[in-house]
Formats: structure tokens, C-alpha cells, sequence
């Protein structure tokens, strides 16, 4: 529950920080430049977080959506995870991950 209510604030902070600051270049700018995601080191594993400028739009610590605060097991897994919440972003879609996701990305939880 507690990783539905952290998905969903990072949801909401991204959406307002896209609406808080005027754009002053064309409307396509998120496809052209991209959000960047960085693989961090946490306690016990990996996390991401996906950039834009010099906002962090999204910080992962540990697996979304399932329960506890368990990080991911290998950078390669939190890799898997960010590239699909940074296209999720990019094309405008809720950037939240379901279980489904998570198994279709083999990220053992």
C-alpha cells in the first residue's frame, strides 16, 4: 500500500512541476531532450531516478507497488523499471507500474 501512495505522489509532483513551470520551447521538447534516468545505490540494492533538467521528476528507492521498502536487486532490473516509467512520462501516460509490468520485466520482488 505504501509503495500505490509513494507512486502516486511522484505522480502528482511530476505533474506539478510540469504545470508550475511555463514551457518556453515547443510543445515536443520532453521527446527531443528526454528525461535522463540515472541508476542510484540504496541500502541493499538499486533505485532510479528519472531527470529532466534540473528537476528529479521521479525518485524510486526501492520496487513500486509491491509491499515494504525492498530495493531492487540489481541496476539492471531498476534500469528495466525506470525506462518504462520515463516512456510512460514521455508519451503523456500515467507513470505509475503494476504488477503485471513488473513480471513482464522478469524484476524478481
Amino acid at each position: 500500500m505504501k509503495g500505490v501512495i509513494t507512486l502516486v505522489v511522484c505522480a502528482l509532483t511530476v505533474i506539478g512541476i510540469l504545470y508550475k513551470n511555463p514551457r518556453k520551447a515547443p510543445e515536443n521538447e520532453l521527446v527531443e531532450t528526454g528525461p535522463v534516468v540515472e541508476i542510484i545505490a540504496v541500502k541493499n540494492g538499486y533505485g532510479y531516478q528519472i531527470v529532466y533538467g534540473t528537476n528529479v521528476l521521479v525518485r524510486q528507492d526501492f520496487i513500486p507497488v509491491i509491499p515494504g521498502r525492498k530495493p531492487f536487486a540489481s541496476a539492471r532490473e531498476a534500469e528495466k523499471a525506470a525506462t518504462l516509467v520515463k516512456n510512460k512520462l514521455v508519451n503523456g501516460r500515467d507513470p505509475a507500474i503494476s504488477i503485471t509490468e513488473l513480471e513482464a520485466l522478469q524484476i524478481i520482488y
